[in-house]
């Protein structure tokens, strides 16, 4: 479900809203020991980059990197109230 989000941000041009939600995923992803399975990872690649490359590295990094802080529940709200 984060994932689309990610993709609608991307296509809206909202692009520090899905560097952020990026960073939380990766957290997430690290502490559960969990992958993206095989469909999702070319779209999450896609999004990672053109999120990075249109943020530049110091935009995207700030945003990542509070993303990463976030908990799950924190980023279910920020999408919530990011629509």
């Amino acid at each position: 479900m984060l994932l689309a989000w990610v993709s609608l941000y991307i296509q809206r041009g909202q692009l520090e809203q899905a560097a952020r939600v990026l960073g939380a995923l990766d957290e997430f992803y690290q502490q559960s020991a969990g992958a993206l399975v095989p469909s999702e990872r070319a779209d999450h690649d896609a999004d990672l980059a053109a999120a990075r490359t249109q943020l530049g590295e110091a935009v995207f990094a700030q945003a990542w990197q509070a993303g990463q802080a976030m908990t799950i529940e924190q980023i279910l709200e920020f999408v919530r109230l990011n629509p």
